[in-house]
């Protein structure tokens, strides 16, 4: 997203999400945080987990996290009119579990040329932009 479009709402909910990675830093997770907007209103959150145990566990991150907390909050929303926003670019899971559940935007604040799931479909509309 270029800097000229980003929107004052845009910044106040990556502000957001940014402050959620903080959180999942201090308890010694893997530092990414999500959150799911609905128009100026935060409808679900999440944070990396598992990561910092040993488990193994690779499935709870941020964007799978705040799914789970929206599909429990807020079931009968409208998946459309949401903006998901991350404070990194959506792994292949992730990308595919929000296209899945129906989120209309997604909003994420660098790219993961390593791991990003929406860097192979560049240029197709999506409603997916870059901070």
């Amino acid at each position: 997203m270029n800097p000229e479009t980003v929107s004052v709402k845009d910044t106040a909910f990556m502000t957001a999400a940014l402050d959620l990675a903080q959180e999942a830093l201090a308890v010694g997770e893997f530092p990414v945080g999500c959150v799911i907007a609905d128009g100026d209103t935060v409808v679900a959150r999440g944070h990396r987990t598992d990561t910092g145990t040993g488990s193994g566990n690779e499935i709870d991150h941020a964007e799978i996290n705040a799914l789970r907390h929206l599909y429990s909050a807020r079931p009968e929303i409208d998946r459309s009119t949401l903006t998901l926003y991350c404070t990194m670019e959506p792994c292949l899971m992730c990308f595919s579990a929000i296209l899945l559940s129906g989120i209309g935007r997604i909003v994420y604040a660098y790219e993961d040329v390593m791991g990003g799931g929406s860097s192979p479909i560049r240029g197709t509309p999506t409603g997916r932009t870059a901070c």
